[in-house]
């Protein structure tokens, strides 16, 4: 594929993105340089702010969830080995620590090369990243403000797991 058909295939799967978000009814501001959407929603603790970007390149989505608190530098380890609890289990996104400033995020990856991505699988990609990110993203503050450790973390997914999953 050459790099005017990957831009071509880029720029239409994220209006048909666009698309979702408006029928929808799912307020987003766009950046059509960048090819990205931002969005916010609330789960059942913390807000979830999603800015997801078209990669050219890889044809890809990718979303990138940044959590709404920053660690505190003598908490970073633990919260380190506490994303790595977390996400060692799944299979879907990825909580990462920037180590050096404090920010966890979630970051997932929807990939088109080779296929046409419909509002089912916009649906799905959404509706995951946000149970996941909902699902963890108050015990990593708990974590964070050292009201929570690494073990009790490993219960509560041991606990998540026994219930079914997300």
């Amino acid at each position: 594929m050459t790099d005017q058909q990957k831009m071509k295939r880029a720029q239409e799967e994220f209006n048909d993105l666009c698309k979702f978000f408006e029928k929808k009814e799912w307020p987003y501001e766009k950046n059509v340089e960048e090819l990205s959407i931002e969005a916010d929603t609330r789960g059942f603790d913390l807000p979830i702010n999603l800015k997801i970007t078209v990669d050219v390149d890889f044809q890809s989505f990718r979303l990138l969830s940044v959590l709404p608190f920053r660690i505190p530098e003598d908490r970073r380890n633990n919260f380190a080995i506490a994303v790595n609890t977390i996400t060692k289990d799944m299979t879907f996104g990825s909580f990462c620590l920037s180590y050096e400033q404090g920010i966890a995020c979630y970051c997932s990856d929807l990939n088109f090369y080779s296929s046409v991505i419909g509002e089912d699988a916009f649906e799905r990609f959404l509706f995951v990243s946000c149970c996941l990110i909902d699902k963890f993203n108050d015990k990593l503050l708990f974590v964070a403000n050292n009201q929570m450790t690494p073990k009790q973390i490993r219960q509560y997914i041991d606990k998540v797991w026994e219930q079914g999953g997300i």
